[in-house]
């Protein structure tokens, strides 16, 4: 039985890498909860385009029939991945998802890698759809002569719903060919690969909707990692949102204009935020959640875990390192003689590597910000962020106080939000997720082994 209505009813739906989420939730800015979950459903993300159109819709079905109509729906989802449509918008291929196992396309030779970044934000790598392009090009030009659209994959869940192909800033300056300082697709970088602005999605503003589905109106919310940041009220200079789930990416916004080669140098992208008018960084672990679970597959896990640092040095990388200092060749390591360290010290060690990993993307985060502002930084995510160890050891490990959001599917409800705002519903900011401070020790307990660990990790091996 769903509980009565207190505000606003919207729905929010999150196409996540491993998960499926959608949610309505009750909006009342000026309540104690000012986002009151009603509904929730959830499922594996599919990898065929139809069978992920066909869940998202039955999953938002779902939870209006049990919450009852709302007022907007927002979607949200990861970003780079994307399928190819035909001229009746029917998928091509299966969904694709960045593959760093193929080769290299030539048409994106002669491109300077500092230019690109500068003009976009992104780095050249087979993560962006830019990439994709020109694989599909080379590798398969049946689909690539046949291909008319290309939509993201909450792109995809909004035609369904609408009938229009439309996307959202933070989702296009994903792909490698969004102009980060004038809005627009880069018609030159397109060219290489051979595809016209016109099978690339309409980006909508941030005051615009993609369109309505039976007089309801559908807005594309944006990047997931994005919209959470955005919800939990991670909007202005000096604001740092840690986003915990399969990956973990923090997202600083920008007190100033930051030296672009500086960013690209340090692995890390150059945003706008979901408002559009402030730069964010955004640098990621790609694997984090995934390196605790293969350690913990492999070694005997503990809740017993010891005060203080362990004096262990884990290097969490399980398929490379991707910022700071990226090294595609960085391995899950321990540093060291583990000695007679038990259970409990070996999985605290593990979780000191994850976050001394994030403490290590804020620092530089920090050192590229040119201004002043400095907040804390705020937690937000899935299972990991909801691991009350690995929050310990967080704000044990981190230099900044940490705040954590107890709502759960924050990305979901973010996009739920981010509908509303853009819908004209509630105004722009005020529905901010509430946060938690975390105890954090009055000394800075990990200064000496932090410095042991950057070493470390900058020693390339094999």
């Amino acid at each position: 039985m769903s509980p009565p209505r207190t505000g606003l009813r919207v729905a929010g739906i999150d196409v996540g890498t491993s998960y499926l989420k959608a949610v309505c939730v009750d909006l009342d800015p000026a309540s104690e909860r000012p986002a009151a979950l009603v509904a929730l459903r959830r499922e594996p993300t599919p990898s065929g385009a139809e069978d992920l159109v066909a869940a998202a819709v039955g999953l938002l079905r779902e939870v209006t029939e049990e919450a009852g109509p709302v007022a907007a729906v927002g979607v949200a989802s990861m970003a780079e991945t994307g399928v190819p449509l035909d001229e009746h918008g029917r998928p091509l291929t299966p969904l694709l998802t960045w593959d760093a196992r193929r080769l290299p396309s030539a048409a994106l030779g002669d491109l300077d890698p500092q230019t690109l970044f500068a003009r976009t934000g992104v780095r050249l790598s087979p993560k962006v759809p830019l990439a994709t392009w020109a694989w599909l090009a080379d590798s398969r030009p049946d689909v690539r002569t046949r291909m008319r659209h290309w939509a993201g994959a909450a792109d995809l869940v909004a035609l369904a719903l609408t009938g229009r192909i439309v996307t959202d800033h933070t989702l296009a300056g994903r792909t490698g060919v969004y102009l980060l300082d004038r809005d627009g697709w880069a018609e030159d970088l397109l060219g290489l690969v051979g595809v016209s602005p016109a099978v690339l999605p309409e980006v909508v503003g941030p005051d615009e909707v993609a369109g309505r589905a039976g007089g309801v109106p559908v807005v594309v919310a944006g990047h997931d990692h994005q919209v959470g940041a955005h919800a939990c009220g991670v909007r202005s200079p000096g604001d740092t949102a840690d986003s915990l789930g399969t990956t973990e990416v923090l997202l600083r916004v920008l007190d100033g204009e930051p030296d672009r080669e500086g960013v690209r140098r340090a692995g890390m992208s150059l945003v706008r935020t979901v408002g559009g008018r402030e730069l964010a960084l955004v640098a990621g672990n790609s694997a984090a959640g995934s390196a605790y679970a293969a350690w913990v597959a492999d070694h005997p896990e503990s809740d017993d875990l010891p005060a203080g640092p362990t004096g262990l040095l884990v290097l969490p990388y399980l398929r490379g390192r991707q910022c700071p200092d990226p090294d595609p060749g960085a391995t899950m390591r321990v540093v060291g003689d583990v000695g007679p360290a038990g259970p409990g010290a070996l999985t605290k060690a593990v979780l000191e590597g994850l976050c001394l990993q994030a403490r290590w993307m804020y620092d530089e985060q920090r050192r590229l910000d040119p201004g002043a502002a400095d907040g804390p930084v705020v937690l937000l995510g899935g299972p990991g962020a909801r691991n009350a160890a690995w929050t310990r050891v967080k704000s044990e490990v981190l230099p900044r106080p940490l705040r954590v959001v107890a709502q759960e599917e924050p990305v979901a409800v973010g996009a739920a939000v981010v509908a509303a705002e853009r819908a004209g519903l509630v105004p722009p900011g005020s529905v901010v997720l509430s946060a938690a401070p975390v105890t954090r020790p009055p000394r800075d307990p990990f200064a000496q082994i932090y410095r042991e660990f950057v070493r470390a990790a900058r020693e390339r091996h094999g």
